[in-house]
């Protein structure tokens, strides 16, 4: 009986744990995925900028 105890303790407890890691997961997930998408912009502006100087200084 203590086993079967012990497993349905373990088999309740999860479905608030799982969403909390499903959250966490998804905002670390998403975070991330917002800060490479901003670093990728600026570097992408960064490179176009350093491109495009020369061609205007000598057309």
């Amino acid at each position: 009986n203590k086993s079967v105890d012990k497993s349905r303790k373990f088999h309740f407890l999860p479905w608030s744990l799982k969403c909390c890691c499903i959250s966490l997961i998804l905002g670390l997930y998403l975070s991330v995925h917002l800060l490479f998408l901003s670093i990728c912009e600026s570097l992408l502006f960064q490179a176009l900028l350093v491109s495009n100087t020369p061609c205007r200084a000598n057309p």
